[in-house]
C-alpha cells in the first residue's frame, strides 16, 4: 500500500499543496517523484508523505527551501540535530532584533508625542524608567548616528565640568543590562528639547540655568534623529535628574 504509486495531482491533494509546487520541488531536488513515466508524468508513493510533512513543518518554522534542502541532505540524525540547533540560535537572534525594533518604535512614537506637546525650549518634568548604557570616549568633532549607536544614544556631561570646553566627550548608547557600563537611574528628570547647531556648551549652560531647582551630577544629551531636519539642524533632548532640596 505504501509503495502504491499515485499521480502528482492526487499526491498534491493529499499534501495540501498545488501540483505546481511538486513540480518546483522536483526541479530543485527537494522532493523528486518516485517514478517518472515516458510521457513525463510524475508519480509518488505514500511513503513520500513523510518527507513532505518534514518540509511543511520546517516551512512553518520559517526555514527557506535551501535550508530545508540542507537539512534533508544531512546523512545522520546528529547532523540534523546540529542543524536544528543552529537554526534555533538564528531564530533567537531574530526575536531579539524584533524586540529591539518594537522598543525603538515605541520610544520614537512617544518622543514625537512629547515633542508635539512641549516643542523647542520648554522645560518640563518627566518620570522615566532606568536605562542601561554602554559608554565610549570620542574626540571632537562630534558626529553621532543611530546606524552606529542604536536607538537611544548621545553624550554624557558632568555638570560640574560644563563651564569648561572639553577635548573629549563620553558617548552613550542603549544596551542590555549585561553589557551596561552606566545605568541612568529611574526617577524624575528636568528635560528640554533644543536646536543644536554650533556651540554645545552654550546650550548646556542655558539648560542648567533654566532649572527651577537642583540638577543631578550627570547631564544627558540625547540625539533625536527622527525629529531632526537636515536643513534646520539637529534636535536634541537635554535631561538631568531632578534633585530635591
Amino acid at each position: 500500500m505504501l509503495s502504491q504509486q499515485m499521480s502528482a495531482g492526487k499526491f498534491a491533494k493529499l499534501c495540501g499543496v498545488h501540483k505546481k509546487t511538486l513540480f518546483y520541488y522536483d526541479e530543485i531536488g527537494l522532493l523528486k517523484p518516485a517514478y517518472r513515466a515516458a510521457n513525463g508524468y510524475r508519480y509518488y508513493t505514500a511513503q513520500q508523505l513523510a518527507r513532505m510533512d518534514i518540509i511543511k513543518q520546517l516551512q512553518l518554522l520559517d526555514f527557506s527551501l535551501e535550508e530545508i534542502h540542507d537539512y534533508l541532505a544531512a546523512e545522520t540524525r546528529q547532523q540534523r540535530q546540529v542543524f536544528l540547533q543552529k537554526q534555533e540560535q538564528a531564530i533567537l537572534r531574530q526575536e531579539m532584533a524584533i524586540r529591539r525594533a518594537k522598543e525603538s518604535l515605541k520610544l520614537n512614537a512617544a518622543q514625537m508625542t512629547e515633542f508635539d506637546t512641549y516643542g523647542i525650549g520648554t522645560l518640563f518634568l518627566e518620570e522615566t524608567k532606568a536605562y542601561p548604557y554602554v559608554l565610549q570616549e570620542k574626540e571632537p568633532p562630534i558626529v553621532l548616528g543611530s546606524q552606529h549607536y542604536g536607538t537611544q544614544f548621545g553624550l554624557l556631561f558632568d555638570t560640574a565640568d560644563i563651564p569648561a570646553k572639553q577635548d573629549r566627550y563620553i558617548v552613550y548608547y542603549q544596551s542590555s543590562q549585561q553589557e551596561a557600563m552606566h545605568i541612568r537611574p529611574a526617577g524624575q528628570y528636568y528635560s528640554m528639547y533644543m536646536w543644536h547647531q554650533k556651540d554645545i556648551h552654550a546650550l548646556l549652560q542655558k539648560f542648567l540655568g533654566d532649572l527651577p531647582g537642583k540638577g543631578g551630577k550627570t547631564l544627558y544629551y540625547a540625539c533625536c534623529p527622527l525629529l531632526s531636519a537636515e536643513d534646520a539642524g539637529e534636535i536634541i533632548k537635554l535631561s538631568v535628574a531632578a534633585v530635591q532640596d
